[in-house]
């Protein structure tokens, strides 16, 4: 418990550091991501707990082959698009985004899940935010700031914290 809070404080700063901050402006998108945290929660437990007989790979082609298919025929619907004027590099970087980061992305997740407890793998969603700044301050050539890396050297240790042997030490 400690990891974890640990870990969704230093992500908390991480954010404030980067220049974002929480008002009541943004009221609303706090809800809606604390909604999806414990919309994802929810179907984490009761996958590990419910499908864990289930591949991996069957579990995660119909709901991504329907989201795919449903936002395709909304596309189509609503922004109307040129096929012609699309790039070969953004075909590549949709075939990319769509076949490595999603459903690659998703059926090593639920692997793990079938391995791991869901509160570290939970850890992943802490962490990606981290790497994402780290990945576009270099891809973007800017310097990272030290306070940044404080926060991200804290959250890290949360999650560490949440891999110590715990139970072995209470009951010495």
């Amino acid at each position: 418990m400690v990891g974890i809070a640990i870990g969704f404080g230093s992500l908390f700063m991480i954010i404030r550091s980067q220049g974002l901050h929480l008002d009541h402006a943004e009221f609303f998108g706090m809800l809606a991501i604390l909604a999806a945290a414990v919309m994802h929660a929810l179907c984490y437990v009761i996958t590990k707990k419910h499908g864990a007989a289930i591949s991996v790979i069957t579990y995660n082609t119909l709901p991504i082959g329907l989201a795919g298919l449903m936002l395709f025929v909304a596309g189509l619907g609503v922004e109307t698009p040129v096929f012609g004027d699309i790039t070969a590099r953004s075909w590549g970087a949709l075939l990319y985004l769509g076949l490595v980061a999603s459903v690659g992305g998703f059926i090593v997740y639920f692997l793990l899940l079938k391995r791991l407890s869901p509160i570290i793998l939970s850890f992943v969603f802490i962490i990606f935010p981290v790497f994402a700044v780290v990945i576009g301050a270099w891809y973007e050539g800017q310097s990272l700031s030290r306070e940044l890396m404080g926060y991200s050297a804290v959250l890290l240790a949360g999650f560490a914290i949440t891999k110590l042997p715990v139970e072995k030490w209470l009951k010495r």
